[in-house]
């Protein structure tokens, strides 16, 4: 497994609990979900880096049939406890072996724990794993460069994150093989969050 895959699973084993217990209930993207199940054709919903299943339950809840991955076994283990309507797996979403394609795929605040290098590599694997007509929602941190940054719940934890202008994330996705359906500015408001705007794309 790679280092920073690593220490991502290890630094998210060991903050777990307290961010499901801090977490569970706080749904700022709701609008942005919402949009993006009403241009689902279809039924069948991948969550990549589904955490503790907060999200993944609430497009279960409309009616999809949701699974989740994540690369913390201790999310994972809290996401199949509190989430029964969704299957959940412990997996590295750049090493995918879940051998079936989905209508609608949704990687929230997820991927910015890739390296950059690594991106057009995953959104290659996501746009293979999409049915015809599939849908992508991604969020992630606005800024420059990829950094290590002090985990908000934990200060003595380090996270890799990477960061992205409009125009960098975007030569990914047209690389790819996406087009842009959406795009959204979301600006910082929230206390556990990094710091940084966010940019929302609903791709197909």
């Amino acid at each position: 497994m790679a280092k920073v895959t690593e220490e991502i699973k290890e630094a998210y084993n060991k903050i777990a609990d307290q961010y499901s217990r801090e977490l569970w209930d706080d749904m700022p993207y709701n609008e942005y979900l919402d949009q993006f199940a009403s241009l689902i054709k279809g039924n069948k919903v991948l969550d990549l880096g589904c955490t503790m299943g907060s999200f993944t339950k609430y497009i279960s809840d409309m009616g999809f049939s949701v699974d989740g991955i994540d690369i913390s076994e201790n999310f994972i283990a809290i996401a199949k406890q509190k989430v029964k309507t969704c299957h959940f797996y412990v997996m590295d979403m750049l090493k995918m072996n879940l051998n079936k394609k989905y209508n609608g795929i949704m990687c929230i605040n997820s991927s910015i724990h890739i390296e950059k290098k690594n991106m057009l590599f995953l959104f290659k694997e996501i746009k293979s794993m999409l049915e015809e007509d599939g849908v992508v929602l991604i969020i992630l941190q606005e800024g420059e460069g990829e950094k290590y940054i002090k985990e908000p719940f934990d200060e003595t934890v380090e996270e890799f994150v990477s960061f992205y202008t409009p125009e960098e994330i975007e030569e990914v996705f047209h690389s790819a093989g996406f087009t842009i359906l959406k795009k959204y500015k979301i600006k910082d408001d929230a206390e556990f969050e990094l710091g940084n705007d966010q940019l929302a794309y609903i791709l197909k």
